[in-house]
């Protein structure tokens, strides 16, 4: 499987910590040229310190998801470095642990939607050229809550479903042009 990924690129968001972190390094031991995308520049710069004799080109670029002219920014850098997007890889998110009734500051459901939902719209967007050229992939990180809901993540629940719904739509409009 190595060698299919070597020399392909991956666009992947909250690539900083966790599961982005981890598929970062993994995909690194491939060759794959990456473009590593997160608020935390400090953390992505820790990643590329950690990749230098790994064999991929590593490209950091800070990106608010929420922001569409950074996601833009986004794609096109990785365009500009790389020529292509391979994978679009949407694992930024944040999580919500508290019983709706309870909430103080309704907010935080737009604040979850804008990360959650708007963030991976808002990088599909402008890469949505790109990955069809190339017959690409868009990779959502998500989770069981996208399709049943579950006690005090009442704003994270509705951004997967919400962001499922997005996709399962956006495969039916594309075809087999994009996986």
């Amino acid at each position: 499987m190595g060698d299919i990924l070597r020399g392909k690129t991956a666009v992947i968001t909250g690539a900083s910590s966790g599961l982005g972190k981890m598929l970062a390094l993994d995909l690194a031991r491939k060759s794959m040229n990456l473009v590593l995308a997160s608020r935390n520049t400090g953390a992505l710069h820790e990643i590329v310190s950690q990749l230098e004799n790994s064999g991929s080109n590593v490209l950091v670029q800070p990106t608010d998801v929420t922001d569409c002219a950074q996601c833009k920014v986004l794609i096109d850098r990785a365009i500009g470095e790389f020529g292509q997007i391979d994978y679009l890889i949407l694992n930024a998110g944040i999580s919500m642990w508290i019983r709706f009734d309870e909430i103080v500051d309704i907010a935080i459901l737009q604040k979850v939607m804008d990360t959650n939902y708007f963030g991976a719209v808002n990088c599909i967007f402008p890469a949505l050229p790109y990955l069809r050229e190339n017959r690409g992939a868009i990779v959502a990180i998500s989770s069981a809550q996208a399709v049943i809901g579950v006690s005090h993540h009442t704003g994270y629940s509705a951004s997967k479903h919400a962001l499922k719904g997005f996709l399962e739509a956006l495969e039916f409009e594309v075809g087999d042009e994009i996986n």
